[in-house]
């Protein structure tokens, strides 16, 4: 069994509201699947938005975010910061 695209979605998206406020862009998501540290994932890319008040060009242009959601598991095991940082979460850290 293997989780759709939108399930992936929604997993990134209850991972990021629960570390904080969901600064979340739909018009930078995106979403490929590809094989990470040796599971099949989804890669699910999308940018902050800039909550700041002003116009356009005043704003903070995020580098997008990834997350790694397992295609099988639907588990989240890993990011990449907008600093291009990849951090896998403790769980994959003490998985298989």
């Amino acid at each position: 069994m293997s989780i759709t695209e939108a399930e992936a979605i929604e997993v990134a998206r209850a991972y990021v509201s629960a570390k904080g406020p969901l600064l979340w862009d739909e018009a930078t998501l995106a979403v490929h699947s590809d094989e990470v540290e040796g599971r099949s994932a989804w890669i699910v890319q999308v940018a902050d938005t800039d909550p700041s008040e002003g116009e356009p060009w005043m704003r903070t242009v995020w580098a997008p975010m990834r997350y790694f959601v397992d295609r099988v598991t639907g588990e989240l095991f890993g990011y990449v910061t907008e600093r291009s940082r990849t951090l896998f979460t403790e769980s994959r850290a003490s998985g298989p």
